[in-house]
């Protein structure tokens, strides 16, 4: 893995998130200092090599009758790796900075926000709330709410996460296929 010098330390970068370690002495981040992905990086990769369903038609999945085992790493520049990349790069910034300013990913001035038809977000909404919150929020009836937006806060969700998933979410990219006709 590449390495920086960063004040004297040698950082690794991370092959999955840009921006992780540009500027960082300028970049306030949550705890101190910028993440270490290791450990969700190992998971991700150990992860990508399945038996994955042979998509004939993506759109019917009575097709999903053949597997396939290979390993879903992108090529360089593909549509699969940056948009995986970005989100990853994005998912970080929400998670780890406290600034919007310091975001490089988005726009602050443009960024909404949208899910589910939900109404839009701004930059500023989505880091106050924090990516879990920002999108688990919903429109139900409360009786059918499980995990509840209003009753927690950017760290208590990051809290259930973590301890739901020790090691990190390992996010991953599916292939872009055509449907068939």
């Amino acid at each position: 893995m590449a390495t920086e010098k960063e004040g004297g330390l040698e950082i690794a970068a991370d092959k999955y998130r840009s921006f992780l370690h540009d500027e960082a002495q300028n970049t306030e981040w949550r705890h101190g200092g910028p993440p270490i992905f290791d450990t969700v990086n190992r998971l991700f990769e150990q992860g990508r090599t399945k038996a994955c369903p042979l998509l004939h038609n993506h759109l019917h999945p009575s097709h999903h009758k053949h597997t396939l085992t290979h390993t879903h790493e992108w090529a360089k520049g593909s549509v699969e790796e940056v948009g995986q990349n970005a989100i990853k790069s994005w998912e970080m910034e929400l998670s780890h900075k406290t600034r919007i300013q310091d975001f490089r990913t988005i726009n602050p001035d443009k960024f909404k926000l949208i899910v589910n038809g939900r109404e839009g977000l701004s930059a500023e909404e989505t880091l106050r709330l924090g990516s879990y919150n920002a999108l688990l929020k919903s429109s139900m009836p409360e009786e059918f709410k499980y995990y509840k937006v209003e009753e927690e806060s950017f760290e208590s969700s990051h809290d259930a996460f973590r301890e739901a998933l020790p090691r990190g979410f390992a996010w991953r990219c599916w292939p872009f296929t055509q449907a068939r006709r």
